[in-house]
């Protein structure tokens, strides 16, 4: 509709000036809208990483009621604790390993035989004797199931033409000061469940000399910033 007064047509385009203050606000709401949402969702995955662990921890604890204390080995006759790609593992009559891969990052995967879900457990519940045969564990040996680690978040690190890629382990070790495997994907803090099933977010300490483990955030869950110590590990 044309509205004219006067003769003249009161419509106008906008001027260049303000073209460019409208393109300036919203460049502006963008900088500061993007970490928020950047944010939310890294919260979002933290959340479901804590419960992915949480319920590794439950699955866990009863498993080892089914085999009268005896804990989990992370690897019998070839059967993995994390399972295959269709979920089969050790843990799998207890929950759905298929489902539980942590939303924070993809991983480099060798090949897609196994359900590498970003999780690691414990590798000194899995102790050998001098001939490499299994010595069993009892839940009842920790001592401290409250400061003994059984799962956490934790990755592995290789140079592929010069380019560090994350790549999923299976086994969460201590005093490793060469290649550290606690993944801190939280800003530097990872997610550990405990041998009694509850939850809490730790520092990744790092005592490597090699600059790209820093910058990956892997680095250890250390009580006593003493790298040949296994506070958190041992029985």
């Amino acid at each position: 509709m044309n509205n004219t007064y006067g003769g003249s047509d009161m419509r106008r385009a906008f001027t260049l000036l303000e073209l460019i203050i409208c393109i300036t606000v919203l460049l502006t709401l963008l900088a500061i809208l993007l970490p928020v949402f950047f944010q939310i969702k890294k919260n979002a995955n933290k959340i479901t990483t804590l419960s992915n662990i949480r319920q590794l921890g439950f699955a866990w604890r009863m498993y080892i009621s089914d085999y009268d204390d005896t804990l989990m080995r992370s690897v019998v006759l070839g059967n993995h604790w994390w399972g295959d790609n269709k979920g089969k593992g050790m843990l799998s009559p207890y929950i759905n390993l298929s489902t539980l891969s942590d939303p924070s990052l993809k991983y480099y995967k060798f090949d897609n035989t196994y359900n590498f879900s970003g999780y690691a457990y414990n590798a000194y519940f899995s102790p050998v004797d001098s001939k490499n045969n299994p010595i069993p564990v009892l839940y009842s040996q920790i001592s401290e199931p409250t400061e003994t680690v059984a799962f956490g978040t934790a990755a592995g690190l290789f140079s592929v033409n010069n380019n560090y890629i994350l790549y999923p382990v299976s086994t969460l070790t201590s005093s490793n000061w060469f290649f550290p495997t606690f993944h801190g994907r939280y800003n530097g803090f990872g997610i550990v469940c405990w041998a009694d099933g509850h939850t809490s977010i730790m520092k990744a300490k790092n005592f490597s000399q090699n600059i790209e483990y820093k910058k990956n955030n892997l680095g250890e869950i250390d009580k006593d910033n003493n790298p040949f110590t296994i506070e958190y590990f041992d029985l």
